[in-house]
């Protein structure tokens, strides 16, 4: 039967109307077609707008971190905390020494030194210089994160990780060196250290001397208590303080450190500037140290901070029982004159130092890459989770930013021991 007008063969093919689309989309479909393929890699099926991830975790953040344990107290409290964030791959149960400064110590501390209110004052030269002692206490708190901050690492020199902050407190994270430190030897010893031993401590602590200076930075406190010592049995020098750069005209350079270990320049009586010459300063310092180290006492030590400084004019003196040669003799008062600051051996170079004959068995190169066997060997190291509480841990109201951990009953701090008396 032939098609009729009606049959679907003889109807119209309806004409449907295209969307007008914008005037780019020639230019998109050409781009897509021909441009498109060389930005696909073949070997994988990734696709073109996928981007690469970063694969390290995000940066810690001050709840982040768990208070274990108290390792110091003073003016400001170090402790030891540990990474408890377990979201990324790369987390790991890392520990530091976080070094949390209250803002009430901050804010109050000189006003307390201060006998009048600023506005009180009736004197301007005394209005002044309480003005002047705010703006340097003020100034004194970022000495440490400014020091920290401009040094290259060294395993000399604890080293700076970040800073936090909170409503009630400053921090900063610190590498941790769990081996104590160097006073703590002296004491545990309770008497001189053997020449090889106080020489090979004596060249650690020169070596973060040198590293420091080459930064142009002053430690300005240096004593046993601010040196410690590593699971290696070699020393690390931390609390940076009191430092300062040595060319730094703002920062107080007069009366600054621990009496026992403050050269006499630094005294408010000495007529000498101490910025005249900034290396003399550690170098002083270190000479103290070493004779502690050989001698078993300390070199000036008087019942008040004037009669200390009178004591260092007169200069060293040896105990009479004294047998560990004439070259650490030599050594140890080249490294204390007195009457020129500038002449003081290694003021210059601390090469001069390693040159001295009592240092000639070591060589600075060697001990900077630590291919000496240190004389101690420290115990096998304990988490601090299964260790007694030698301090109490802080409230939780002084530090809000700070997780504190909760100690077992059998480990709490609870005065079972008698606290020993406090040394330099």
């Amino acid at each position: 039967m032939p098609p009729t007008r009606s049959s679907p063969a003889h109807r119209p093919t309806p004409v449907v109307a295209k969307p007008l689309g914008s005037l780019s989309d020639p230019f998109r479909q050409i781009y897509h077609a021909r441009y498109m393929p060389l930005f696909r890699n073949p070997y994988t099926n990734r696709q073109p707008d996928s981007r690469p991830k970063d694969p390290r975790p995000p940066a810690l953040n001050l709840r982040d971190l768990e208070c274990q344990r108290v390792l110091g107290k003073g003016q400001s409290q170090v402790l030891l905390v540990r990474n408890t964030r377990r979201t990324h791959a790369m987390d790991i149960p890392a520990s530091f020494a976080l070094k949390a400064i209250r803002r009430k110590m901050v804010r109050d501390k000189p006003i307390s030194r201060l006998s009048k209110p600023l506005e009180d004052a009736c004197d301007p030269f005394l209005q002044r210089r309480r003005k002047r002692e705010i703006e340097e206490h003020h100034s004194a708190v970022n000495l440490e994160r400014k020091a920290l901050s401009l040094l290259d690492w060294s395993p000399f020199v604890t080293g700076l990780i970040d800073c936090y902050h909170d409503s009630q407190a400053l921090y900063m994270a610190l590498e941790y060196v769990p081996g104590g430190t160097l006073r703590s030897i002296l004491q545990n010893c309770g008497g001189p250290l053997k020449s090889d031993v106080a020489s090979f401590y004596l060249a650690n602590i020169l070596c973060a001397l040198d590293h420091i200076r080459a930064q142009g930075i002053t430690h300005r406190d240096i004593k046993p208590a601010n040196i410690l010592v590593g699971l290696d049995g070699y020393l690390v020098l931390t609390d940076f303080g009191s430092a300062a750069k040595h060319n730094d005209s703002v920062t107080p350079w007069k009366d600054i450190g621990t009496p026992y270990y403050m050269a006499p320049e630094m005294s408010l009586d000495s007529p000498y500037d101490p910025q005249d010459a900034p290396y003399a300063l550690d170098i002083w310092a270190t000479g103290c140290v070493l004779y502690e180290m050989v001698a078993g006492q300390i070199a000036f030590s008087e019942s008040t901070v004037i009669r200390t400084y009178y004591a260092s004019l007169q200069g060293v003196k040896w105990p009479s029982d004294f047998r560990l040669g004439q070259n650490v003799k030599d050594l140890t008062e080249q490294m204390l004159i007195v009457d020129t600051p500038s002449d003081r051996i290694g003021v210059s170079d601390i090469d001069e130092i390693f040159g001295h004959p009592w240092l000639e068995k070591l060589t600075k190169v060697k001990v900077m890459e630590k291919k000496y066997f240190a004389p101690y060997r420290l115990p096998p190291y304990q988490e601090p989770s299964e260790t007694w509480h030698t301090t109490s841990l802080p409230k939780q109201s002084h530090f809000p930013g700070l997780t504190i951990c909760n100690v077992p009953t059998l480990l709490a701090h609870d005065d079972r021991f008698p606290r020993r008396p406090e040394c330099y």
